[in-house]
């Protein structure tokens, strides 16, 4: 049934079939449009977070019950997590991906855990193990997760071993633990990309944009603040 408080056209794209139905099909291109964005943008971001035959695992928000898919990860399903909630009648998905051999980015989960004092303390020691490392705050993307934790991410400009982060690490006395400190990208875990859907949050449609662009970074994935 159709809402008249829901959009029937997002960006000159029609979401409607010839019947007035919702549609629940879009072509790549189609996509692209939805976002609002270029091949060649898109692009940049599957090359940062989904590079060649990375293996993944995929989500819908309700019932949220992870799988993995077997074959490579698609370009429609990168653009369906980007599209976030935007498209009546169509549910929510998230992709997390997990390793390759070499890496641009790395990434730190910290789970919410069993209360807010400890979740505040670890993520304390995640910035300080950053800074230790050189890394500035304003060089931090920092993601809530659905869940109540958050992602903090580094992009390098040359590529890294993935075997070398958890050594990283490891001086400022993190280990990888699962519900503590999650470190990726990991050959055996998947981390959900950023600028996904989260539940009761707003965000701006161009935030993943503005990464890709090197531009200016804001709302709720933001650079540097929490």
């Amino acid at each position: 049934m159709i809402n008249p408080s829901q959009p029937s056209v997002i960006n000159g794209i029609s979401l409607l079939t010839r019947k007035g139905d919702y549609k629940t099909r879009y072509s790549f291109e189609e996509r692209l449009q939805l976002l609002d964005c270029s091949e060649e943008e898109f692009t940049l971001f599957m090359d940062i977070f989904a590079r060649k035959l990375v293996p993944y695992a995929k989500a819908r928000e309700q019932p949220r019950s992870w799988t993995t898919p077997i074959g490579k990860l698609t370009r429609n399903d990168v653009a369906r997590h980007l599209l976030r909630d935007r498209i009546p009648n169509l549910s929510t998905i998230w992709i997390a991906t997990r390793a390759w051999e070499t890496t641009k980015w790395m990434g730190v989960d910290v789970d919410l855990g069993s209360g807010k004092r400890d979740f505040k303390k670890r993520r304390q020691q995640v910035r300080r193990a950053l800074r230790g490392m050189g890394i500035q705050d304003d060089s931090v993307l920092y993601s809530p997760t659905p869940s109540g934790g958050c992602h903090y991410r580094v992009f390098f400009k040359q590529h890294i071993q993935t075997s070398h982060i958890r050594d990283l690490f490891r001086p400022f006395g993190i280990e990888h633990q699962n519900g503590r400190y999650e470190l990726f990208p990991s050959t055996d875990q998947a981390m959900r990309l950023p600028f996904g859907h989260i539940p009761g949050r707003n965000c701006s449609d161009d935030e993943w944009k503005h990464l890709v662009r090197g531009r200016d970074r804001s709302s709720s994935d933001r650079f540097g603040r929490e």
